[in-house]
């Protein structure tokens, strides 16, 4: 791709992101992070390294541990495709134009998200993302190329970009919260016995 029309690209894709980053706000308020090959871009881009790369995602991938996705029929102007109850949808843009780039948001309902936070916009931990594409690259049905090109960037970029993490954020499903509630009680109550057992037997 050209200098020139890189540049386009890459305004177009931010004015994109920044678009999507409000309806997902007005959605999920902070329960959702973005992922994928969008996420590596945007990274690279933020850090001035997008123009050693020639990564153009068509798509974005975003994270979120709220089961509103099971409901929701539509984001802005973003129209839902699937109309079964799932964890994970594809949703289209409804108005294509050659104005935007990105035209479609694919969203993944998961126990628990982990994100950082850069210029309002929510990235998955890179070293999360890394660890998924190396699983990925498990599956033979994938593109192992573009995945084994996407681990090479994002070892590289780790490796040489310190990141703050001390922004990062955790927030889990309601149903994860109670699984780790139900774990810690009975991690507590096998303690309790175990103390009991001591002061008894010892």
């Amino acid at each position: 791709m050209e200098d020139g029309i890189k540049q386009e690209w890459i305004n177009k894709f931010i004015k994109d992101i920044n678009e999507i980053k409000i309806l997902l706000n007005k959605q999920y308020l902070d329960n959702w992070a973005l992922t994928g090959s969008a996420a590596i871009v945007f990274l690279l881009y933020k850090y001035n390294l997008l123009k050693y790369y020639n990564l153009i995602p068509s798509d974005i991938d975003i994270l979120t541990s709220s089961n509103d996705l099971l409901i929701l029929k539509n984001l802005g102007k973003f129209n839902k495709v699937q109309n079964t109850l799932e964890k994970s949808a594809t949703f289209l843009r409804s108005n294509i134009s050659i104005d935007n780039v990105i035209n479609q948001i694919d969203i993944t309902i998961t126990p628990t998200i982990k994100y950082i936070t850069i210029d309002d916009i929510n990235i998955i931990n890179p070293k999360l993302i890394l660890k998924d594409y190396e699983d990925y690259i498990k599956d033979p049905h994938r593109d192992i190329i573009k995945d084994q090109t996407k681990i090479n960037i994002l070892k590289r970029f780790i490796n040489n970009i310190k990141l703050d993490y001390t922004n990062e954020k955790t927030i889990k499903s309601k149903k994860q919260n109670l699984r780790d509630n139900i774990e810690i009680n009975n991690n507590t109550s096998q303690q309790l016995i175990d103390n009991i057992s001591r002061k008894l037997f010892y």
